[in-house]
Order: structure tokens, then C-alpha cells, then sequence
């Protein structure tokens, strides 16, 4: 990990066991992998105010655009209201899917919302993927992730892996050489 010092950027070192900065570690470990499976990956633009969210990310690759959340926690519910009817814009508005990667506990949390708070015209295009842990790790399949266009309706809402399908499997996902055991 590297930051600036104090001196240059006003902030603080890093506190490795903050909530925000296992959050931002696993934001770094999921932008790789989109980079290594050939997506452009950029942070969204900071929110107008506090009532708008911004992504985690934003990954490109050729017309496709995802952005995706990163969830170690689940939020309050009325929060969840608020980002949904965000979500449910950018569907509408030319994103092709919003994948949320977090703690199964988040991602049942994130689903069941969802359920409540998003048409279902664009529901199934909200993808959760149950593969971390409360530290950030990678510890689930990433699959659902690198799924064809083609595929996208068989994603379930829980995040689990592609319905078997006989004339084409899916992509696995791209390994990245890990240091330690973990990310």
C-alpha cells in the first residue's frame, strides 16, 4: 500500500483495520480482475450532494458499461432506497448492469432490497455476487462476473454461479498471482 505523506495530502496514514480502508482494498482487488478479464476500469465522478451515490467503479469494455459496488456491510434501509432508485436511473439510462461483490451477508441484504426497489424491467440486471469476506478477500467464485451478454438472464439474484448450460459454459475468471495466500 502507498499514500502520500501528511504533509503532502493533509491525510493521515491509512488505519489497515478501518472499515473504508478494507473497503478500498477490495475495490483495488476487483478493479484488477476487470482489468485482467480486458475491461477499462475508472472511479465514478463525486456526487453532486449527499443524496446521490457514486459507484465504486465503472468498467468498460467495448459498449458495455458496468458499475459495480463493492459491499462488506449491508447499509440501513432507507439508504438502500436511495441507491436503488439510483441504480434503477442508470439502467435506464444507457448501463448495461450494476454488479454489487460483497459478504453473503450483504449481498442477501442488497437482493432483498432490490426486490423491493427496482422495477422489475431492470431488476435481473442487478447482479449480486456473494465472493467476500468481512476483511475484503476474494474468497468466492467470480464467475458471474465475466458472463457473455447471451448469458446474462441465467445470473441468479443471489450471485450464484451460471445455470449449467450445454452449448456454451462460462468464462472462468482471470486469476491474478496472489502474495500470502490473500489479496
Amino acid at each position: 500500500m502507498i499514500w502520500l505523506t501528511h504533509a503532502m495530502s493533509g491525510r493521515a496514514a491509512p488505519n489497515l483495520f478501518r472499515a473504508t480502508t478494507r473497503h478500498e482494498v477490495a475495490v483495488a482487488a476487483l478493479s484488477a480482475r476487470f482489468m485482467a478479464a480486458g475491461y477499462a476500469w475508472d472511479r465514478d465522478r463525486q456526487p453532486a450532494s449527499t443524496r446521490e451515490h457514486a459507484a465504486d467503479g465503472i468498467a468498460r469494455r467495448g459498449d458495455r458499461v458496468e458499475r459495480v459496488e463493492v459491499e462488506l456491510t449491508a447499509k440501513t434501509l432507507p439508504r438502500y432506497q436511495s441507491i436503488l432508485s439510483g441504480h434503477g436511473r442508470w439502467l435506464t439510462e444507457g448501463v448495461d448492469r450494476v454488479v454489487y461483490v460483497g459478504t453473503p451477508a450483504a449481498m442477501r441484504a442488497v437482493a432483498r432490497e432490490a426486490d423491493k426497489w427496482l422495477h422489475p424491467a431492470v431488476r435481473d440486471r442487478l447482479v449480486t455476487v456473494p465472493a467476500l469476506d468481512e476483511r475484503g478477500h476474494i474468497v468466492g467464485k467470480l464467475d458471474a462476473l465475466w458472463a457473455p451478454v447471451e448469458q446474462l438472464e441465467q445470473l441468479t439474484r443471489t450471485g450464484q454461479d451460471l445455470e449449467e448450460e450445454t452449448s456454451a459454459p462460462a468464462p472462468s475468471a482471470p486469476t491474478l498471482p496472489t502474495w500470502g495466500g490473500r489479496d
